[in-house]
């Protein structure tokens, strides 16, 4: 069977081109992609997890389980975080310390003390 322009023109073609373009077009802003014709939506499959914004007035910055934010959204390094003295997750320099006081190698009693040790 080949295509006719009549045909095409006669059965609405246009009309139903139109609806088919609706149909299947979404509009996505990184949580959700909605169709402004239908109403419909769905996950955006691209979205990536909003971090919290804002800060904890004595750290200046917000933390979300293992993770830590500063107020723009951008991750605090773990060097700039306060650790375990804060209820956070240990630092790299709190783990380091950790494992020379139960090496042996670092003989400060005071820090060694302080990291339970």
């Amino acid at each position: 069977m080949a295509f006719s322009q009549w045909c095409f023109d006669q059965h609405g073609g246009n009309e139903y081109l139109r609806r088919e373009r609706e149909a299947n077009t979404f509009e996505c802003d990184g949580q959700v992609c909605r169709n402004p014709y239908t109403g419909g939506s769905y996950p955006d499959p691209h979205a990536v997890a909003t971090p919290p914004v804002g800060t904890t007035s004595d750290r200046g910055y917000s933390c979300s389980g293992d993770r830590c934010y500063w107020p723009d959204g951008s991750p605090v390094p773990n060097y700039q975080r306060c650790g375990t003295q804060c209820g956070e997750a240990p630092t790299s320099g709190e783990i380091q310390t950790r494992h020379g006081c139960e090496a042996g190698y670092i003989t400060d009693t005071e820090l060694c003390a302080g990291l339970g040790n």
